[in-house]
């Protein structure tokens, strides 16, 4: 009888120890599904912040082709301005001339 308690108390402690580690078996795969979404969620949020970031890069990109080209369209401008501030400068310098023949002639 005293066989059969200590055999019942042993079945007793290992029913016990099963159960302990069933559920912490359960807890750690709960932790382990736990840590895999975080994972998962980790990996979106830098995919996202990749594919912003190249968004970014390439609207800085085209702003600053944008600007290079406004620049060259405003040298362009300025350039044909100075030809034709140039030609300008001409004419007023030949008006000049002819009225100093024309007042000379005159005098």
């Amino acid at each position: 009888a005293a066989k059969e308690a200590e055999i019942g108390a042993k079945e007793a402690e290992v029913s016990r120890l099963k159960a302990v580690i069933d559920e912490s078996t359960s807890r750690s795969e709960g932790v382990e599904d736990e840590v895999h979404q975080m994972l998962a969620q980790k990996q979106q949020e830098l995919d996202l912040f990749k594919e912003e970031s190249l968004n970014e890069r390439q609207i800085v990109e085209a702003l600053r082709e944008e600007a290079h080209r406004r620049i060259s369209e405003v040298e362009s401008l300025l350039s044909a301005k100075s030809e034709e501030l140039e030609v300008a400068r001409s004419q007023i310098a030949d008006i000049n001339a002819e009225m100093q023949r024309v007042l000379a002639a005159h005098s």
